[in-house]
């Protein structure tokens, strides 16, 4: 101890305090980089949801205008399921000039995937003006 005293520090003093400095570091960093991930991700989800984003096993859903709904098919990321979206309302277009019975009338597409505390959540919407 008197040699800290004086200001002189042996090897192992030196060595705790370094360690001690970059475990600060890195829990500031940490911190810091938590914090803009945090702010970055999509609500619902622990990250940002982009086009290609992979979603896993996500649910493209159709739903009407009084919000019945329908599943069409299962999606990877939100660029898979926007073109099925668009596909699906181009065949639910044809089946009705051919008279056949579209189903349900589009309102907006939806997709659900796995979110936080593995609750399903809309990652993404899409009106049908938008397709």
């Amino acid at each position: 101890m008197a040699s800290c005293r004086t200001g002189v520090m042996n090897g192992d003093a030196m060595k705790n305090t370094t360690q001690r400095d970059e475990r600060n570091k890195t829990r500031s960093f940490r911190a810091a980089f938590a914090a803009r991930d945090r702010a970055a991700a999509t609500q619902g989800f622990a990250i940002q949801i982009l086009r290609d984003t992979d979603l896993g096993i996500a649910t493209l859903i159709v739903e009407d205008e009084e919000g019945h709904y329908e599943p069409v098919n299962y999606a990877s990321s939100l660029g898979e399921g926007f073109e099925m979206a668009k596909e699906d309302l181009r065949n639910r277009q044809r089946n009705l000039e051919a008279d056949k019975d579209p189903g349900l009338c589009p309102w907006e597409y939806k997709v659900w995937a796995r979110g936080l505390e593995g609750k399903m959540v809309v990652a993404a919407t899409w009106n049908v003006r938008d397709l």
